[in-house]
């Protein structure tokens, strides 16, 4: 009975993140799979979406995007050395999580 409670239960939760209950593009803005849409935000080290940062820095060709005021006046101070940890960041947007605000 409790494998079949625990089976249930993991139907449930893998049926959350089916490709049916996700929303459509047009109706769902936090998250897309769309590579222009993302920008790395090098003193976070992290992707985030180009329309949530709040402000940008060019160096050396590129554009970087920050979250806050904090991060953009990090990365200002430091330019190099934030573009060198750029690097590291992945050009793929992260793999898209189900959360309450997603379903």
């Amino acid at each position: 009975m409790k494998n079949l409670m625990a089976l249930g239960l993991l139907a449930i939760v893998l049926g959350g993140c089916s490709g049916t209950s996700q929303p459509s593009a047009a109706t769902d803005h936090s998250w897309s799979a769309d590579y222009s849409k993302w920008g790395k935000n090098p003193v976070a080290g992290k992707l985030i979406m180009k329309s949530s940062a709040v402000s940008q820095s060019d160096y050396r060709g590129a554009t970087y995007y920050f979250e806050t005021p904090a991060e953009k006046q990090e990365f200002d101070a430091n330019p190099a050395y934030y573009a060198n940890a750029a690097e590291g960041i992945s050009n793929q947007p992260p793999a898209r999580v189900m959360t309450s605000k997603t379903r």
